[in-house]
């Protein structure tokens, strides 16, 4: 059999394209269903980046624990490459106003906030790629403890983790500081 090559217009493309829709078939659908890869405000939909929940409220936000209300502060990530997480300093990202802490303070009711006593927190830190979005910001405060001290600690750790010992992969430790960093630092990092 000899194949001959012509050159495809631009409706002929269109019909072989729609053609299903056009007919009232539909395509077959795919062996599991995929939840709408599309990224969120900050999130990039990057290759291997992990993709918290949307924002689903932006006042009334009440602190879970020792992690902020999911709802308000579901975390969200840059988009950025592991080499530039472990190897460029985080100073040239980082870009919180003092209107957006304010606004992270009226959306969880903190009326005072002397200084010390809460921290405008990266909920998925800086150092693991986190967003200055108001999504991964929330006022987590020094005591009780285990407070934003100690989940610095495990930021250290997790970056040392991805960068250093290469014991895990960046969107692991993205998705366990957002998911469980009270067990992380139960388990691995309190003294």
């Amino acid at each position: 059999m000899k194949c001959v090559a012509f050159p495809a217009s631009p409706l002929l493309l269109f019909l072989l394209i729609a053609s299903p829709q056009l007919y009232g078939a539909t395509p077959p659908a795919p062996e599991t269903a995929r939840a709408d890869p599309s990224p969120g405000p900050g999130q990039h939909g990057n290759a291997r980046e992990f993709m918290p929940a949307a924002v689903t409220k932006s006042s009334e936000c009440k602190p879970n624990g020792a992690n902020p209300d999911p709802a308000c502060t579901p975390g969200a990530v840059m988009g950025i490459s592991v080499d530039v997480v472990c190897h460029d300093s985080t100073k040239g990202r980082r870009a919180v106003t003092t209107r957006m802490k304010n606004q992270v303070y009226t959306d969880y009711a903190v009326a005072s906030h002397p200084t010390g006593a809460y921290e405008i927190d990266h909920f998925i830190p800086l150092e693991l790629g986190g967003s200055n979005d108001i999504a991964n910001l929330w006022p987590q405060p020094a005591h009780p403890a285990p407070g934003f001290h100690e989940k610095d600690k495990v930021e250290t750790a997790l970056h040392d983790e991805v960068c250093k010992a290469h014991t895990m992969t960046l969107d692991q430790a993205q998705r366990l500081i957002a998911t469980d960093w009270l067990t992380y630092y139960n388990e691995k990092v309190k003294e």
